[in-house]
């Protein structure tokens, strides 16, 4: 997926994963630096947190650093009011 590409100096590269440990991650994981980190992101409902602590002890096990998780839609907009999710 990496192979071929000729991306030239470059900072940074973010890939967008489906959630989970599939061969998209394995993948990405067996072709990028060793000096490579992880950003997880992950909503508040059950089933995305499971699947965020499977993607964090799946990058523990490859030993790719995990640099921190990110909770969206924490906030949702209900009749113009703004109210945290409880």
């Amino acid at each position: 997926m990496l192979e071929g590409i000729k991306w030239g100096e470059i900072d940074y590269l973010i890939v967008d994963l489906p959630p989970g440990t599939g061969d998209e991650t394995l993948g990405i994981a067996q072709n990028i630096g060793t000096d490579s980190k992880a950003i997880i992101v992950t909503t508040p409902q059950k089933v995305s947190l499971l699947d965020s602590t499977r993607s964090i002890n799946f990058a523990k096990l490859i030993n790719l650093n995990v640099l921190g998780v990110i909770e969206k839609y924490e906030w949702f907009l209900f009749a113009l009011t703004v109210k945290k999710r409880s």
